[in-house]
Parts: C-alpha cells; sequence; structure tokens
C-alpha cells in the first residue's frame, strides 16, 4: 500500500528484479490493515486486477490462465477523497514502474513557499529550535499500527520546531505516480 512502511523497499525492488515475471500492484493501504484512518478512498475492489490464486495456479500448477498477460503494474491514483467527481482515485496500468512522467521540481523558499522557480536568494534558510524533552508527535503517514495514513497534520501547525512549505493553491490538479525526492542542506549548533 502507498502508506505501508516498506512502500520503497517495495518498489526498489520491483524495479531491480523485474522480468518480466513479476507484477505490482499498489492500493491506498498500510500495512497490514484493510482501511487507513484520515481520508477514505472509494473500494479499490483489488480482486478485479489481482487475483492471487490464478498467480498461484500459473506458477506453481502451470495452469495457462492469462496470468501474464496483465501488465506488469497496477496502481491506485489517489485524488481528493472529500469531493464527489474530483481526478483520481482509480487505477492505472504500466508495463514498467516508475510510469513514463515528466520531472518536475519544486523549491523551497525562506518565507516558507514551495515554487517551481528557483529561490533568488540562494544562501536563504529557515530555522527552528529543537527540544527533545518536547519531540514532535507522528500523526499518521507510512508507519506500523493505528497511527498510519493519510491524517490530518493541521494540529502541528502551530508549533514552532515545525518548518512548513506550502504553493500557492494549484490551478488544476497535479498528478504525482512514483518516487517523490528531496535535496536538503541541514546545518545545526550541536555537536554531532
Amino acid at each position: 500500500g502507498w502508506f505501508d512502511v516498506y512502500v520503497k523497499g517495495t518498489l526498489d525492488d520491483f524495479m531491480l528484479m523485474n522480468n518480466g515475471k513479476y507484477r505490482l500492484v499498489m492500493m491506498a493501504k498500510g500495512h497490514g490493515v484493510d482501511s487507513l484512518r484520515g481520508l477514505e478512498y472509494p473500494d479499490q475492489k483489488l480482486s478485479e486486477f489481482s487475483d492471487p490464486l490464478s498467480w498461484f495456479d500459473y506458477w506453481l500448477k502451470g495452469v495457462d490462465n492469462g496470468a501474464m498477460d496483465t501488465p506488469a503494474v497496477r496502481y491506485f491514483v489517489m485524488g481528493d477523497a472529500l469531493t464527489p467527481g474530483a481526478p483520481g482515485n482509480e487505477w492505472r496500468s504500466s508495463d514498467r514502474w516508475p510510469v513514463p512522467h515528466t520531472p518536475l521540481s519544486f523549491y523551497f523558499t525562506k518565507d516558507g513557499a514551495l515554487r517551481i522557480a528557483p529561490p533568488e536568494d540562494e544562501e536563504a534558510k529557515r530555522t527552528y529550535a529543537y527540544d527533545p524533552r518536547d519531540p514532535i508527535p507522528t500523526i499518521g503517514g507510512s508507519n506500523t499500527g493505528e497511527n498510519q495514513g493519510p491524517l490530518d497534520q493541521r494540529p502541528l501547525k502551530n508549533r514552532a520546531d515545525i518548518l512548513r512549505f506550502a504553493s500557492a493553491p494549484l490551478e488544476k490538479p497535479l498528478e504525482i505516480a512514483g518516487q517523490v525526492l528531496v535535496e536538503l542542506f541541514v546545518d545545526s549548533d550541536v555537536a554531532d
């Protein structure tokens, strides 16, 4: 699932080992759970896209059932789960991962913006004070247990020990499929 703590390893392994014999199915799920806390996505009906029994029948029993005629990758594109009819919340297929795409870069700015254009001030920086006696709680995300999934982060917004970056409202939907990478430079005034 997209919210599984092992999602990066799963995708990396698929890209390394895929020789046409493997299949990848990615859903809006967490680790070992059928539902997530937070946003609720439409029923993803896994059986329509991946029948594990036919896969096992093909590989273990030699049954010629068309298991290898399916796309190598089936992935659920998450969308706005609160607005009926919003784009996304549908299955896509591809013969490879990552899917064909056009890379897009965003840049953090010293005023807390997230922009497509590189910042003019290359030496810009933001700071915060970290206090180990008051750690930032983990709310959702890719982890195990009850606290996983797309949970609302607004309870953390007023903490002084979090740096937030926000873009202007999007003019049209933006689909992101694949690995998101961050290049971040960090300094600390504490001995390492």
